[in-house]
Formats: structure tokens, sequence, C-alpha cells
């Protein structure tokens, strides 16, 4: 980390030159410089990025990780304590370490309540002060207010990034970036007077975007491309100490602790990814297919950014490497843009630092360490885009050389482009309004989405719509029948509609593909029992308390069967185990009486349809079997 020399020239050289555009003109700087246009300017952007998504205040929490991270999870709801706290920094609950997020989550739960309007509220709050940010920053950095406001509306209102602000279990995003520009305007303070005061700040702010999420590993690279523009410190460290090398190495190792803050970021987050089974192997995706994958990726993002539609909230992988036409050609249109911005380095500087921001920040996401199993996630654009805005913002500018009706005419252009992405932006922030308008829109724009038929068919059953439901799992199923999850899915929610047939094909090709299912071993044998085939029902709820003896249901569904193959006394013990643990089952009374009653045991029977009576008093068979019992009692007394 640099330090102040005292007494010595250097120590009390003046921070480093901005260069702004060159063809930036002077009333630009003093547009930049009046603090009550800065104030006007803040909040309209402010105001506009608040009114495209204050809907949000009325939408419900998610299906998708908000129960994990919010709904669902104890430690959060209970909000702020030193349990909760110690929990957050020593979790990797979710696949993650992000001590930061869990306490902001839990900090609402602490004020609000499991009320989703008011996390919205959190989510958005964060997103305005990240465009201000963003805004404040660049000013500061290249003097040019409008190219700096049109950069930061682009950020506060592009559909892109809307699943980053309306989804609640996204707060990672919004909190991260939050910090990460608070950090971006420590570092411009810190170059402006080089001391270890304000070097301090910036590494703490930097550690605590980290700590919401880990996409700032790439933030000492961005503070590199801030170097060379609009900062201007590549010329001046190498004016100073001369070589191109001696410049690298001084910027490089002045940002040193930074890197190691980084490094630490990305090792935790690899070992909690690892640890929560959520990194793909290279047997499911392969490196071919990666690759493919992270350059058709980088384009599409950039497609939609210029046309924003079809987004989705999960864009299914394929798991297999693109067509060779298609990488080649995203190949040769990034190796296109690379050129051109390398050639055009000295004179347009901002388009290298802009598209090295984009392709640099993304890499974190890009899919070549693959984390979980979409193709792409329009989150992952919320910090790499800012750097398209930036080349947009400022290469518009620089296009054409502007005269006052120009300039007009070029702010009129802007700001309908502004307009029609809020128009954009406004219907997408509504899909967000429940889980089923989601994942439904998601199913519209997208094909052979199975995830989506999947998290739509969960969150259908939840609401009691069974049926629909098990079309949407019979949907994934098609499109994936080897995938475990979905076909037992499929198989549980027919066994739960007591269509049994239908569930005993699903659970039995289950079984297929991981013999030793224990749940499906549990709920095939409880199926086979309940269409009379003990002999198989027996075999496989064995099975599935051999495998797992935790499976305690297995007794009951085991107590059936062999009740069914008239091995009375057996089932009564299976029964009995059941029992033990669930005696407020009315059903295990009634068979327990109805064994009994077949081995003549009049006494025990009727102790148990009594005793079930109790808890489900309107059962006529059960009440017409103790009053027969009973009958027969007193006519021998």
């Amino acid at each position: 980390m640099p330090r102040q020399r005292r007494g010595s020239s250097k120590g009390k050289r003046a921070g480093p030159i901005l260069r702004p555009p060159q063809d930036l003109r002077s009333e630009d700087v003093q547009a930049s410089l009046d603090p009550r246009l800065s104030t006007i300017v803040s909040v309209l952007l402010v105001a506009g990025t608040f009114a495209v998504y204050s809907q949000v205040l009325g939408h419900e929490f998610i299906r998708l990780d908000d129960r994990t991270y919010v709904t669902e999870n104890p430690t959060v709801l209970a909000g702020l304590s030193a349990s909760g706290v110690a929990w957050a920094f020593t979790t990797t609950h979710a696949s993650n370490w992000h001590p930061l997020t869990w306490l902001s989550h839990m900090l609402d739960c602490q004020l609000f309540g499991p009320h989703a309007g008011w996390h919205h509220f959190t989510n958005l709050l964060l997103h305005c002060a990240a465009v201000w940010l963003l805004f404040v920053v660049l000013n500061r950095m290249t003097k040019s207010i409008w190219a700096s406001a049109f950069a930061a509306a682009l950020f506060g209102v592009h559909p892109l990034h809307v699943e980053s602000v309306a989804w609640i279990a996204e707060r990672k995003d919004v909190l991260s970036t939050f910090f990460g520009f608070l950090t971006l305007l420590a570092y411009v303070r810190y170059t402006e007077r080089p001391v270890a005061g304000r070097y301090w700040i910036m590494a703490i702010l930097l550690a605590l975007g980290l700590m919401a999420k880990p996409m700032l590993v790439t933030w000492p690279f961005v503070m590199l491309l801030l170097d060379y523009w609009p900062l201007g410190r590549f010329d001046q460290v190498k004016y100073e100490q001369g070589g191109v090398m001696q410049t690298w190495w001084r910027l490089i190792r002045e940002k040193l602790p930074l890197i190691a803050l980084a490094a630490a970021s990305s090792v935790m987050t690899i070992l909690a990814q690892k640890r929560g089974g959520a990194v793909a192997s290279s047997a499911l995706i392969p490196l071919d297919a990666r690759l493919s994958n992270a350059l058709i990726t980088y384009v599409c993002y950039l497609g939609k950014t210029v046309w924003p539609a079809g987004l989705a909230v999960y864009y299914p992988h394929s798991y297999q490497a693109a067509p060779g036409l298609h990488t080649a050609g995203a190949v040769l249109l990034l190796a296109v843009v690379t050129a051109v911005a390398i050639q055009t380095r000295q004179t347009r500087p901002y388009l290298i630092v802009g598209w090295l921001w984009y392709v640099g920040t993304l890499i974190p996401v890009i899919g070549l360490i693959q984390v979980g199993s979409q193709a792409m996630a329009d989150r992952y654009t919320y910090v790499p885009l800012v750097g398209i805005f930036v080349l947009i913002a400022w290469g518009i500018g620089d296009s054409v050389r502007l005269t006052r009706v120009r300039r007009a005419v070029l702010g009129g252009i802007c700001g309908a482009c502004i307009g029609a992405l809020m128009a954009v932006t406004w219907p997408q922030v509504g899909y967000w309004r429940d889980s089923v308008r989601l994942f439904e829109h998601t199913l519209e724009v997208t094909s052979d989405n199975a995830p989506a038929q999947v998290f739509l068919a969960q969150t259908l059953y939840s609401q009691g719509r069974h049926e629909e439901a098990i079309a949407h799992y019979t949907e994934a199923a098609r499109l994936q029948p080897n995938d475990l999850g979905t076909v037992y899915n499929l198989g549980l929610a027919l066994y739960l509609e007591g269509r049994m047939e239908q569930a005993i094909g699903r659970f039995a090709h289950v079984l297929r593909i991981k013999p030793d299912h224990a749940a499906t071993h549990l709920y095939l044998g409880s199926s086979l029992a309940q269409t009379d085939r003990f002999a198989e029902a027996i075999a496989h709820s064995k099975t599935a308390l051999r495998i797992n003896p935790g499976l305690k249901r297995a007794h009951y569904d085991l107590g059936m069967a062999l009740a069914g193959t008239g091995e009375y006394e057996d089932a009564i013990h299976h029964y009995e185990q059941w029992l033990g643990l669930d005696p407020s089952s009315a059903d295990t009374h009634f068979r327990l009486g109805d064994a009994h009653l077949s081995l003549g045991r009049l006494e025990q029977a009727a102790v148990h349809y009594a005793a079930g009576l109790r808890i489900r008093p309107d059962d006529a068979e059960a009440a017409a079997k103790l009053a027969e019992i009973r009958s027969g009692q007193g006519d021998r007394n």
C-alpha cells in the first residue's frame, strides 16, 4: 500500500490529473461542477428508477430461493441476534458465504417481519442508491455530467436488471453493487490524495461488498481499467517513473491488498459452492460445452442489452457444445469488437475500458466454472453491463461533432431511449408479482424448459391446484426422462392424488435410474400395498428400511402389506413401531384393531378402535366394528 513520505517532493505532489474525453467542452466541465444541477440530475435518476420499480412493493415472495433466504429460514426469520450473527459468518447455507447478505435479511425480519413488500422496498432502495452512486462516480472521474447521467439511467431502468431488483433472494446483487460503487468512489478519492487512511476506507468497503456477494472479485481489475481511463494514472506514473513495465507494476502493487481480499473471497466461494453441491461436474457439462456456452452467452447478453425481449428467470442449458458455426460467429464478433477497442484506445479510450469491464467482470459467472444448471442468467449482467453503458454513453457524444442543436437532438434521442426501456421494464417487473405468473411467463418465452415446468408444478401443487401441477410435472418428465428429481416428484404427486397405478410406473422408473433411492422404495411399497400387491410391497418397504432406517413411515406400509398376506403378528409389530412415533394416527389404531380382530383378540381390538375414534370420531366403519365387539361381549355376559 502506498504511503505518503514526509519531507519528500513525491509525498507532496498533487493527485493524478483526470483525463476526460478529448472533445469535452468547457461548458460540460462547468455543468458537472454545478452542485444544483448535479442534485437535480440525481433526484431525477432516483425518482425515475423508483417509479419504474414501485410496483414491487405489492409483490409476494417467490417460491424460487426466497424460501431458502427468508420465508423458510428460521434463523433469518428470528431477526438479528448474537447467534444469528455467528451463523451468518460461519454458514455456507445456499452454497454461498455472504454474511452481510444474511444480516441484511435478518435486519428486514427484525424491522418488518415476513412482510414481502418491505423486503422488496429494501432491494429497491439499494438499487436506487447504486444508481445515484454510479452517477456520482462517473461524473467525478470524467467531469461529463450528461454522459454520466445517461450511463446511470441505463443502469437504473434497463430490463435486464429487473431480476436483481425484483427478486428478494437477489439482495446480494444490489447490496454488493452498492458497496462496490462506494468502493470506486473511495478509490477516486484515494487517487486524488493517496494516503493510507483513504486506502483503508476503500479496502473496508470492498471487503463489505465481497461479504455480500463475491461478484466484486474483479474490482481490482476494474480499478486498473479506471487508472487507464478516465483517471489517466498510466500516463502520470509512466511520466514519473518511466517504462511500461514499471507503470504496470506500480499500479498493480498498489492493489495487492485488494487482490488478496478478492482471492480470499474466491476461495471461500468455491469451497461453499462445492460443499453445497452447486458446482456442476465436468461429466454433466463437458469443457467444450462450457466454452461454447460462455462465448455465445457473451453475445446473447449484448443482444438482450440492445433488444431486451424474451427475458426469463431460467434459461435451460443444453449440456452440449453449440453448433460450430454458432461458436465461430460468437468468437468472430468478440474478436472484432476487441480489435476495434484496442485500435482506438488512444482516441477513444472509453471503448476499451467499457469493453474490458464487460468481458472481465462477467468471467466469474460466465459458466467456465458452472454453478447451477442454467445456461445464463439476467442477474449476472447487473455489474458487467456498466461497462457497455459507459461505452454507449461516451461513444454517442463522441460520434458526431456536437453543436447546440445537435446536443439538443441527441439529448432527446437519449431521453426517448430511456423512456422506451422504462416501458419495457414496467411489465417485466410485473411478471415478478408471484411465482405462478413468473414461471408461466418463463415458459412463454423459452422452449423445452424442464426446470421451469418443475418450478411451476411445485408452486401450483402448494396452492392446491394438483391436476395442473401434475400436467407440468408430466411435461418436465417428458423433457428430462432420466432426471431423478423430476420423475420422483411426478410419482409422488400421483401417489398423493391416489393415482396408484400411474405412481407405481413412475417410481419403478426412478429405481431404474437410482436403485438405492430409499424414499422411492418407501412410496412404491405403499403404492403396491394399496393396490393389493402385498408381496412386492413387503420387499420394497423392507428395502427402504434397510437403506435408510430413519424412514419410519415404512413400518406402517410394511404392516399393511403383512396384514394383507395374513401375517398379522408381524403386521402388529410394525404398526406398533409406527404408532410409537405417531400416536395420533387414527389409521394406525384402526389397522391394529383389524389385525387383533383377525387374531380373535377382541379386547385389544376394542382398545385400538376406541383410541382411533377418539382421534377421528366420525369413522363409521370403526364405530360399527367397536359396537359389534361390545355387543358380542355383552351377550356373553
